[in-house]
């Protein structure tokens, strides 16, 4: 893919189609500072990187917390079925 992240051209290789690769560029694009890129391109990429970073992080931990909660409560529901006569 031929594509573009804050005036920079760049070719990717995805196993992606091309709608997937544009809301990921689209999702970088919204996550780098305008006026930041301006002065250096540098500096607002690592902080894009920082911000999916971190959404990436919160969004493992809610999804461990979920998965944790789903497993007790499975584990509740069959130690009550294993308790019925």
């Amino acid at each position: 893919f031929e594509v573009e992240i804050a005036g920079v051209p760049l070719r990717l290789k995805s196993s992606h189609d091309q709608e997937t690769v544009n809301e990921i560029l689209k999702m970088v694009e919204t996550q780098m500072d305008p006026q930041l890129a301006k002065t250096s391109l540098r500096n607002s990429a690592l902080l894009a990187c920082l911000r999916l970073a971190e959404e990436l992080y919160l969004l493992r931990e809610k999804t461990k917390a979920e998965l944790d909660n789903l497993e007790s409560q499975a584990l509740e529901q069959i130690a009550q079925i294993q308790q019925a006569p």
